[in-house]
């Protein structure tokens, strides 16, 4: 396989390996499980970056957008008018499961109706 390696601002063809992935019969990494955990926890979030959903066909919000629709609803719930001005979602979402962890799933919900 050729890459292109940039090396202080100049640019050189080299080989570089390519990719193998490990067996299935291998351990996995303490990160992927990790991962795995958080998800069957219903606390995972990926964040694909550089725009990945907002492209056709799905044309996703963005994270910012999110939460300034999430905001209001939030705001009622805990009785916090005006003082989630500028969190982002991820703050928006810690405020609830630190406050009211009962309303996580509706959080959720409301996150994804978009």
């Amino acid at each position: 396989m050729i890459g292109c390696v940039h090396q202080g601002g100049s640019a050189s063809i080299k080989s570089v390996p390519a990719y193998s992935p490990k067996p299935l019969s291998a351990p996995f990494d303490a990160a992927f499980t990790r991962l795995v955990q958080a998800a069957k926890q219903r606390r995972l979030v990926l964040y694909m970056g550089a725009g990945i959903s907002m492209g056709d066909p799905s044309r996703g919000p963005r994270g910012p957008e999110v939460a300034d629709r999430l905001r209001p609803t939030v705001a009622r719930w805990l009785s916090a008018d005006g003082a989630l001005d500028g969190l982002s979602l991820e703050q928006l979402a810690q405020r609830v499961a630190d406050e009211r962890p009962d309303k996580l799933d509706a959080l959720r919900e409301l996150a994804a109706a978009g």
